[in-house]
């Protein structure tokens, strides 16, 4: 067996910067030499629920932890006190949060060099818009929509259910009334009355009379 006189413990350290000298081979150090606490990444499972609405503030992020060796504690982006993670159960869950990002830092109890962080992100939906275009000659409107990935369009009491961001369709003459909703309660509905003229002919014509 070969040993590097420079480094006995062969951590990579060299024996003159490396207060630790006997650390087993294959162990993982700092720069001093010593071995430090680690965990995983994938100790750690993060479940993430956007607001269903906006302004809702109704965001909630659940946290599980794989090792069940050690109590945690986890800070939160705007949340003044750590969340103790202990017992044989080791998850908890953080709710009434608003659109944004977060970070997310797990401490191992005992161990205070230690800290893994993740970044996560709570969304929101988004306004719904619409875009209504007329064409009064073919008596059709073509709808551009925003704000979700499925629509319910009623057009004069008829019901469709649109999946995409575009919609067209036939319209009466005289008074048609659109309504566009989502399934999202919260998002509201938006309502348009569009009134199509009926062709006008006079007789007789020509006419030397006021028309």
């Amino acid at each position: 067996i070969t040993i590097n006189s420079n480094d006995f413990d062969e951590d990579g350290i060299l024996n003159e910067d490396d207060i630790c000298p006997n650390t087993p081979i294959g162990s993982k150090v700092n720069a001093k030499g010593c071995r430090f606490f680690e965990m995983p990444a994938n100790n750690y499972r993060i479940k993430v629920t956007s607001n269903t609405c906006i302004n809702s503030n109704d965001g909630t992020i659940e946290l599980t932890v794989l090792n069940s060796a050690y109590d945690y504690s986890v800070s939160l982006t705007g949340k003044n006190n750590p969340i103790a993670i202990t017992g044989e159960n080791k998850t908890a869950s953080v709710t009434g949060l608003s659109k944004g990002d977060y970070s997310v830092c797990f401490k191992v109890t005992g161990q205070d060099a230690y800290e893994q962080c993740f970044e996560v992100v709570i969304g929101e939906p988004k306004a719904l818009s619409v875009f209504i275009d007329v064409d009064n000659d073919k008596r059709t409107t073509s709808i551009q929509l925003a704000g979700s990935k499925s629509y319910n369009i009623e057009v004069n009491g008829e019901r469709f259910e649109v999946k995409g961001d575009n919609f067209t369709t036939n319209l009466s003459t005289g008074l048609n009334i659109i309504s566009i909703s989502t399934d999202l309660d919260c998002q509201g509905v938006i309502e348009r009355e569009v009134f199509i003229s009926e062709d006008i002919m006079y007789y007789p014509n020509p006419t030397d009379q006021d028309v």
